[in-house]
């Protein structure tokens, strides 16, 4: 398996528990009729989302430069 197959798989399967997640909080809050709730549920979902692309980013940086280091050893 390749870095960016597992990469992407990541990815898809990171969107869809976030976006499972908010749609099962926006329905509990829907029907406790919590507004603050609601506006909890949304602030999670949006930072899970961002917070996993973050992650994604510092995570593909450090393979990378582990792929660099691997290399140089390999030439040596």
């Amino acid at each position: 398996m390749s870095l960016t197959s597992d990469r992407d798989r990541l990815v898809r399967l990171s969107r869809y528990v976030a976006l499972g997640a908010g749609v099962l909080g926006l329905v509990v809050s829907v029907a406790l009729h919590s507004r603050l709730l609601m506006l909890i549920t949304i602030g999670v979902e949006v930072t899970a989302i961002l917070g996993t692309r973050v992650f994604l980013v510092v995570a593909g940086s450090g393979h990378r430069a582990e792929g660099r280091r691997l290399k140089a050893d390999l030439d040596k």
